[in-house]
């Protein structure tokens, strides 16, 4: 894990050379999920010899095929994008960011096409659509839907500001034990074990950029969510196309984060029950037999 004095050696605009790049050699494959799923392929592979159930070697090789060509566009996107402030999310359509990865011959190409992306239709508007399953997500939909306008007549400026107070309202309202809003917490903290946007060259680095301090003033032109440096005034140049669209792309991954931390909870509570059932289970069996000892020792000794 990189230390948090690493996680702020940026240099305004970019990511900088001098950060420890050990948080990038992570990829897809790695993920829980798709753990589980080399498994189940490996056993239907397996179960057209062992048992005789046709066609499952076939079956498998193709779900093979279709895994890889879905962790091979996720690591394509984070290798292209990831020290651009990019970040991967269930907004983006899959076969689009294919073409991205497959057709881009750099990295500045591709961050052009991102943004052409989600300046496209209905992308912004369906992305927000989807907002409305949160509960904590639905007052702020009206400020979001004029963001979207505001994206699309170039008024860059106000859709900066709009998202970031929305980001910070909504994890704030996410864990409402604690209230602790997105500018506090560490990159470490937007790290999930099980989600393409939480993986360390995905939200936690970019959450680095977000937490930045400014110092003095910086009037030259910006290209990442600097929150600090653009909330306290320190931050002028931000109006621009580049930090509109990766704002974007991190609500939409924040989204995402605070599902993986409910389906993390849900998995831990789900784990202790079935420790619980066993732990309960064996102690049932231990005190029968216990008793099946005693009746028998009881029935010997008349």
């Amino acid at each position: 894990m990189v230390g948090r004095e690493n996680w702020g050696e940026m240099k305004t605009g970019e990511y900088s050379d001098k950060t420890d790049k050990s948080w990038h050699a992570c990829s897809a494959s790695e993920l829980p999920t798709v753990k589980d799923l080399r498994w189940q392929i490996e056993f239907l592979d397996s179960a057209e010899s062992a048992f005789g159930v046709p066609d499952c070697s076939r079956r498998a090789k193709e779900i093979e095929r279709q895994l890889n060509s879905l962790i091979s566009v996720v690591d394509g996107f984070y290798s292209l994008l990831g020290e651009r402030g990019c970040v991967f999310s269930e907004a983006l359509s899959v076969d689009r960011m294919r073409l991205l990865v497959e057709e881009s011959p750099d990295s500045a190409s591709a961050e052009a096409e991102l943004i052409a992306f989600l300046k496209e239709g209905e992308t912004i508007g369906a992305a927000l659509n989807r907002l409305n399953r949160y509960e904590d997500m639905r007052p702020r939909l009206p400020l979001l839907r004029k963001a979207a306008e505001d994206y699309f007549e170039g008024r860059y400026y106000s859709v900066v500001l709009v998202l970031i107070a929305v980001m910070d309202g909504f994890v704030n309202d996410s864990d409402k034990s604690i209230r602790r809003g997105l500018h506090t917490r560490d990159p470490e903290e937007m790290h999930t074990e099980d989600c393409v946007a939480t993986m360390w060259n995905g939200l936690p680095a970019v959450q680095a950029a977000f937490t930045k301090s400014f110092r003095a003033r910086e009037d030259s032109e910006v290209h990442s969510v600097f929150r600090h440096g653009i909330m306290h005034g320190m931050v002028t140049n931000f109006d621009n196309e580049v930090v509109a669209s990766k704002a974007w792309c991190m609500l939409f991954a924040v989204c995402d984060w605070v599902d993986a931390i409910e389906a993390d909870k849900r998995r831990s509570e789900e784990q202790k029950d079935q420790e619980s059932e066993t732990i309960y289970s064996l102690l049932d069996r231990y005190f029968d037999s216990k008793k099946k000892n005693l009746e028998e020792t009881k029935r010997i000794a008349q």
